[in-house]
């Protein structure tokens, strides 16, 4: 049970335990064409900004459907992008939820102290990572850059996404911009150009057009695609006990945040199922018990 009296009319008043409330809504548009009211469900805490999920209503049947996300609310991402541009005398303004290569992403507008556009905040929600830029293009280079080398907190969403693929590189070309090296590179037969920075790998600052790589990247279907994993397989290193076992470690960290975030969508997902399709899966795991 949710709401004001979850935990019981003592809770309510005094211990407050598990109780969540609301934020204010926003009005955005789903992939179904139709506008919904959006609202931060988090705890009364004052001092919580934390996310615990998202309510959708549709604005015109009034239907609701509360999804369960972690991550930070709108209050908690504007907290965040205004300490990164303050010091510009830029402030991020209406928040709006987007799935961008998978990845719950609140895109924010920045403005200036005349309230005139500025440039655009990406901000990943359940990392609470920022890349900020002038424009959305430049924004959508430094998100990918984000994403790519935020692996040991990867999201499930992401995993459906990706993909793997091994191949022989027959062009490659470094572009350096500021104190940025990106690396630009394509696979014989691979209808898309990979771009990448190094920090995803030290094998890809040494690559060169011939060597066998395999790389991990995000499946988005643009011409240039944005690289999440790299190896060289023409550069055999010798890696210490210790890199692999931290290696290990990541992969354990990764397949534990996956198969957490995905029971709890499944449990958000029986929230939101129709009585009637509750009582089919009833009878089909009634049926599985029978021998």
């Amino acid at each position: 049970m949710n709401g004001k009296y979850r935990g019981g009319w003592l809770n309510s008043w005094w211990g407050h335990k598990d109780l969540v409330e609301g934020e204010k809504p926003t009005l955005t548009y789903g992939s179904d064409g139709n506008p919904y009211w959006v609202s931060d469900i988090t705890s009364v805490n004052a001092n919580d900004s934390s996310l615990v999920g998202l309510m959708y209503v549709n604005s015109r049947t009034g239907k609701a459907t509360l999804y369960h996300a972690v991550g930070g609310t709108d209050r908690a991402v504007l907290q965040l992008v205004d300490n990164k541009v303050s010091f510009r005398k830029l402030h991020g303004a209406d928040p709006v939820l987007y799935n961008v290569y998978g990845v719950m992403t609140s895109i924010v507008p920045l403005l200036g102290e005349s309230h005139s556009s500025q440039g655009v905040a990406f901000v990943d929600v359940a990392n609470m990572q920022i890349a900020v830029g002038d424009d959305i293009e430049s924004t959508v280079r430094q998100y990918q850059r984000l994403i790519a080398t935020s692996g040991q907190q990867v999201a499930p969403e992401r995993e459906r996404q990706t993909k793997e693929l091994a191949g022989t590189v027959d062009r490659f070309s470094p572009e350096v911009r500021g104190s940025e090296t990106v690396y630009y590179f394509h696979l014989l037969g691979f209808p898309h150009i990979i771009s990448g920075s190094g920090d995803i790998s030290p094998k890809l600052r040494l690559t060169q057009v011939g060597d066998k790589v395999k790389i991990k990247f995000i499946e988005s279907g643009e011409d240039t695609v944005p690289l999440l994993g790299f190896d060289n397989e023409s550069l055999v290193l010798q890696a210490t006990r210790l890199q692999i076992e931290t290696r290990e470690r990541v992969a354990e960290r990764q397949a534990t945040v996956v198969a957490d975030r995905n029971t709890k969508t499944a449990k958000g997902e029986l929230g939101n199922m129709p009585e009637a399709e509750l009582q089919e899966l009833m009878k089909l795991k009634q049926k599985q018990k029978k021998p």
